[in-house]
């Protein structure tokens, strides 16, 4: 995991900012989709993107 983007990444998360992630790649020197992975993982290290649907 790169360091740099996470710390970088947090700044955006405490002032609740959704970043422009092509712009942030570029900055950063990684690919937008890696910039987006980073901006939404967790602190525990998981991601979860999916909703779970319980039918009863």
């Amino acid at each position: 995991m790169r360091q740099d983007i996470r710390q970088e990444l947090r700044k955006y998360q405490m002032d609740k900012i959704k970043p422009n992630f092509t712009e942030l790649g570029r900055q950063l020197g990684c690919d937008p989709r890696t910039a987006r992975k980073y901006y939404y993982l967790k602190d525990d290290g998981y991601e979860n993107k999916r909703k779970r649907w319980i039918i009863e």
